[in-house]
């Protein structure tokens, strides 16, 4: 959408706030927020001026989908129209999202009379999705990340002392793994090796080993434990942190506890996909029901837990 919001709605005049005044982000969320209501027969995520529709259909008749979702378009373009806005459809992106045994023929979708284009990935708050629901496209970005700064830090590396490294690791390296990492600790085999791979080279790096040297004697420098299990912890962690605040309310109303007082753990959902089933409330809630009670009574129990290099 533009940078300015030129409108006149119940008298009153809305004339050039601009993103980067202090009151522009209050007042922009606060003029979009007429825009849900017109969202009829869809989902839809609305983060500042980033809207996400989603559809869904029997991909035996993906017709009715695209159909609906141009209405959808539809009802979405008067509505800026009306309120004196301009959807720029050069920055809009469509994916279908889909088992790998179906292939999914496309029909255009407009906006502004514009077709948008369709992609076999998008980028969501720094997290890649692809039409499969896996992981290798993000998981891709954040090794090719990882190995990138690795070769503008190994040009001192011979000057630069232990301790500098090892704190230059955590503050610029680390950060590439622990954001969505509750997402992406449940990826394929394939992708689990490149990551582990980058997470070695930076051992490598910060104990000045050789490409060819074995970092397992030195694996717990970074984080306190190997890469699997600091990714398992994030999860944990995370599961933990959500049943003791409720929020946010979305994601807590996923977690449901056993009925029975015998059931100490989470229910885990039934899963007949293995999309769904790697996800983080199947797999991640029975990973979290495989530690002991008294494992998961904390966030130290947690972390107590993992980076005593138990493998649950």
């Amino acid at each position: 959408m533009n940078s300015a919001v030129t409108t006149k709605e119940n008298s009153f005049w809305w004339q050039q706030m601009y993103f980067g005044s202090l009151l522009g982000p209050l007042l922009f969320s606060m003029f979009i927020n007429d825009l849900p209501p017109v969202l009829r027969n869809c989902r839809f995520h609305l983060y500042a001026d980033d809207l996400q529709i989603y559809v869904e259909g029997d991909p035996s008749d993906p017709t009715s989908c695209f159909k609906l979702m141009n209405e959808i378009l539809a009802d979405v373009e008067h509505w800026a129209s009306s309120h004196g806005l301009e959807i720029n459809p050069k920055k809009s992106q469509a994916i279908v999202i889909h088992k790998r045994s179906h292939n999914i023929p496309t029909t255009p979708l407009f906006i502004n009379n514009e077709p948008i284009p369709f992609v076999e990935n998008v980028k969501n708050l720094g997290i890649i999705f692809n039409s499969h629901l896996t992981w290798s496209d993000h998981v891709s970005l954040l090794c090719r990340k990882v190995h990138g700064s690795l070769f503008s830090l190994r040009r001192f590396r011979d000057i630069t002392p232990y301790s500098t490294k090892l704190l230059l690791a955590r503050s610029l390296l680390i950060h590439f793994f622990t954001y969505g990492a509750e997402l992406i600790y449940a990826a394929d085999s394939d992708s689990m090796r490149h990551m582990s791979v980058a997470f070695n080279n930076i051992v490598r790096y910060v104990c000045g080993l050789g490409p060819r040297e074995h970092v397992s004697a030195r694996r717990d420098i970074l984080v306190g434990c190997d890469l699997p299990n600091f990714l398992k912890m994030r999860v944990v962690t995370f599961i933990w942190r959500l049943l003791q605040s409720g929020c946010p309310d979305y994601l807590f109303s996923l977690l449901e506890r056993g009925a029975s007082s015998r059931i100490s753990g989470l229910l885990v959902p039934g899963s007949s996909c293995d999309v769904y089933r790697n996800s983080l409330f199947v797999s991640g809630v029975s990973l979290f029901n495989s530690l002991p009670r008294d494992a998961r009574a904390s966030r130290g129990s947690i972390r107590g837990y993992f980076l005593n290099d138990r493998d649950p």
